[in-house]
């Protein structure tokens, strides 16, 4: 039988540990790809518990910087440059889908290159996240009906 010379065998080696190494990440990368393209499909619920579990998280978490009536007016977001997102203008809502919405909740604003005083809110639950996406999208609605009953 014919030996294998060691330095042969070494490098033999490395690169089939380098290739499974770079092909895994490739696999990882893809999945972990597929699964955030899979999470901007999703939609936040429309029920009215949904959402009114959403404001009550508003309240406890985004209030201070976005303010009670989601314009951008919260005590603690007066001094941030830049200002917090006014949520009842609907073109300010930049992101595309609920997806993006849930991403800059759970990553933070600079994760979607947003603004990074937009901080992380990851150690809320999936759920909670999407109630407060869905709390989010009304208020241009909301919005609209409380200046049209001002008029009356």
């Amino acid at each position: 039988m014919k030996q294998i010379p060691a330095r042969l065998a070494i490098a033999a080696l490395l690169v089939m540990s380098l290739s499974s190494l770079v092909h895994g990440r490739a696999s990882a990368t893809k999945s972990h790809d597929a699964h955030e393209a899979q999470e901007a499909l999703q939609h936040a619920p429309t029920d009215a518990a949904s959402i009114a579990a959403g404001q009550k998280s508003f309240e406890k978490f985004c209030v201070p910087c976005h303010g009670a009536s989601g314009h951008g007016d919260g005590p603690a977001g007066a001094g941030l440059k830049p200002s917090p997102r006014d949520f009842t203008v609907a073109k300010n809502m930049k992101s595309a889908n609920d997806g993006e919405v849930f991403d800059v909740i759970k990553n933070g604003g600079a994760s979607e290159k947003l603004s990074p005083m937009m901080p992380a809110w990851g150690g809320l639950s999936k759920t909670q996240i999407w109630q407060l996406v869905a709390y989010i999208r009304g208020f241009p609605a909301r919005d609209s009906l409380a200046k049209a009953n001002a008029k009356k």
